[in-house]
């Protein structure tokens, strides 16, 4: 097996950064040529159609063949001149209509449109799975194609309000067209639908980067698809870099002795040819959102920085300082189970017992850590309704012991505190205090939790 691990030196191996680069792999090939790709294959049919001298025509589609997105699904949107569509089409059938013109035409449910002219020639670039910031994003590689009209810059987009029978409405086509492409429901924003003709995506199953793990130690790769065995995962950083062939099981693990190196790649490749990538480095190639592109990381393990982190935020909307655990008093159990609720109700929110008031000093809780999450869970679940989610977290700071309790936002509001003799009592957070809830207010909070999507509420799992 093919394994190598270690330090990076200049003149190491025998391909470069340079041969990396140009192995983006792009170019042009006839229109025919993409024909011969889509035979056989199942295509995922999105388009824009517009009416144009009594005709139907294509004015923008993308088909993914050759695998079905996860959350895809067909849909119709139905407008005066104007029909957003989503359909599982035979290769053959896309295929057929690639030539554009009369004689073509592409027929989608009780639509028949025609493209183009369709160029004679099509753009084509490999790219790799889940690409940043591509609101079409798929989890594996795919060889993209790009359709053009031949000798048509643009086309007049359509004017007017877009207004659905069993579909959302829009200002524009072009925030329509958004919605129905990328899942982007903003009526406002610079973006334009395109004034190509489309793309076609044919994808790569033979193997990619299916999952990415990053630790303090180790990189964990999961690689799947069809022909996995033999190929080769490489990171590739400024100061370290390792690389271990792939078995039958897709599973690699590489050492990071000193964790994550700066300005980090991942490749997944054979026979000196890439198949995936993955750009990570500190801040994983740009993205704020890891696990869109696959990775996760997992932060090495720092309970006094944290906590430290957490005190030094001090009180307020979220966090709720105590200096000691509820005693068996009413009153003083109610003070805490009146800011759970109201931490419920809110955006969620941390108590944290063994802090004196004024911010600043640390007192620690004199019970046991294990007896004190008992006490405390047994508090919650008898007094708030619903039972609201939550966990603890204990922590030692100077030799004195601070628990926190983590109350999450609920699911299921409004919450408040059960009485035998009077109607439930609700709170809310308004800064560092917490303050009995108007029934406007508990009225809101209920509202805000019922999904308001309509009856078209689920083509909102766009995009791809």
């Amino acid at each position: 097996m093919d394994v190598s691990d270690g330090s990076r030196h200049p003149g190491s191996c025998g391909v470069t950064v340079s041969d990396y680069a140009s192995a983006m792999e792009q170019g042009a090939i006839p229109a025919d040529g993409l024909q011969e790709l889509l035979v056989e294959k199942r295509a995922f049919v999105r388009a824009a159609l517009t009416t144009e001298g009594g005709r139907w025509v294509v004015r923008y589609i993308e088909a993914v063949a050759g695998a079905r997105p996860s959350t895809w699904q067909e849909a119709l949107w139905v407008y005066d001149g104007i029909v957003f569509i989503a359909e599982e089409l035979q290769g053959d059938e896309v295929a057929s209509a690639l030539p554009g013109g009369e004689d073509h035409p592409l027929t989608l449910t009780a639509y028949q449109a025609v493209l183009g002219p369709v160029g004679d020639h099509v753009n084509w670039q490999r790219r790799p799975s889940r690409v940043p910031h591509d609101p079409s994003s798929l989890p594996w590689p795919t060889v993209d194609y790009s359709l053009y009209r031949q000798g048509a810059v643009d086309w007049q987009r359509p004017t007017g309000f877009l207004i659905g029978d069993d579909c959302p409405s829009f200002p524009t086509f072009d925030t329509g067209f958004r919605a129905f492409f990328y899942g982007d429901f903003s009526t406002v924003g610079p973006q334009q639908a395109p004034s190509d003709l489309g793309r076609v995506r044919v994808v790569q199953l033979d193997a990619w980067l299916q999952r990415v793990r990053v630790s303090p130690t180790h990189l964990d790769v999961q690689v799947r698809g069809t022909a996995v065995a033999g190929t080769r995962v490489e990171l590739n950083g400024a100061t370290y870099g390792a690389a271990k062939s792939v078995g039958k099981t897709g599973n690699v693990r590489l050492r990071l002795p000193e964790g994550l190196p700066d300005d980090a790649w991942l490749y997944l490749s054979k026979e000196r040819r890439w198949l995936d990538y993955r750009a990570l480095g500190p801040r994983l190639g740009g993205m704020d959102d890891p696990p869109r592109v696959g990775v996760e990381v997992e932060l090495p393990s720092d309970p006094e920085g944290e906590i430290r982190a957490l005190l030094s935020v001090g009180e307020g909307p979220r966090i709720e300082f105590k200096k000691a655990l509820p005693g068996d008093g009413i009153d003083s159990k109610r003070k805490v189970l009146k800011t759970v609720a109201a931490f419920a109700n809110g955006a969620g929110g941390s108590v944290v017992f063994g802090m004196d008031p004024d911010e600043a000093t640390v007192v620690g809780v004199a019970e046991a850590a294990a007896a004190a999450r008992d006490r405390l869970t047994d508090l919650i679940r008898g007094n708030v309704s619903p039972s609201p989610v939550f966990d603890f977290r204990s922590y030692d700071l100077d030799g004195k012991v601070l628990i926190v309790l983590d109350v999450d936002h609920g699911g299921s509001p409004p919450y408040g505190l059960r009485s035998h003799n009077e109607s439930a009592a609700f709170y809310i957070r308004r800064g560092a205090s917490t303050y009995p809830a108007t029934s406007e207010e508990v009225r809101a909070i209920a509202l805000a939790s019922i999904p308001d999507q309509g009856s078209y509420g689920h083509l909102r799992r766009w995009p791809w």
